[in-house]
């Protein structure tokens, strides 16, 4: 059943992921912890964000406007560093890409700087847009993140989330 954008962007749903979303940018922005203590703390936030990222509804994405990149590459490349000097040793892992398809069983090396780059990225951009304060911005941003969580951040934040286990197990 689909619902206005005004009822989906004033629901509880909307309402504690945007909250999340904040205090995970903000946590990632500013944090002085490292190591382990930055990890800890981190993945409790993914496992919030993306247990509220689950209860989204989709937007029927009506407006047709565009709304342009307002993290710019600088910023992006700053936040990498960021998370990289927080992170410490540990950054890079080894998966299977698709675990669900038999021909597919070559492991990848993944890097828990990217996936934590993207996830920031793809929420952060929503959030800028959903605090332009129109209709149309807030509707765009409820709809990339929910895109963005099925298509995108959300893997990201499961291999994030499965490699901080076995960091912080060591």
């Amino acid at each position: 059943m689909e619902h206005s954008i005004e009822k989906i962007i004033e629901s509880k749903e909307t309402k504690d992921f945007l909250r999340i979303v904040r205090e995970f940018c903000a946590f990632v922005e500013s944090s002085e912890k490292t190591d382990k203590e930055f990890l800890r703390q981190l993945q409790s936030l993914l496992l919030v964000l993306y247990y509220h990222a689950i209860s989204l509804s989709w937007t029927s994405l009506d407006h047709n406007e565009e709304f342009a990149d307002k993290l710019s590459k600088e910023e992006q490349k700053n936040i990498l560093k960021i998370i990289s000097d927080k992170i410490g040793e540990g950054r890079f892992y080894w998966d299977v890409f698709d675990p669900t398809n038999d021909k597919d069983i070559e492991p990848v090396c993944g890097d828990l700087v990217d996936d934590l780059g993207d996830i920031y990225k793809d929420v952060k951009k929503g959030l800028l847009n959903f605090d332009l304060g129109t209709i149309a911005s807030k509707d765009q941003a409820v709809w990339d993140w929910k895109f963005g969580f099925e298509k995108h951040w959300g893997q990201h934040a499961i291999d994030a989330l499965r490699t901080i286990h076995y960091l912080l197990e060591e």
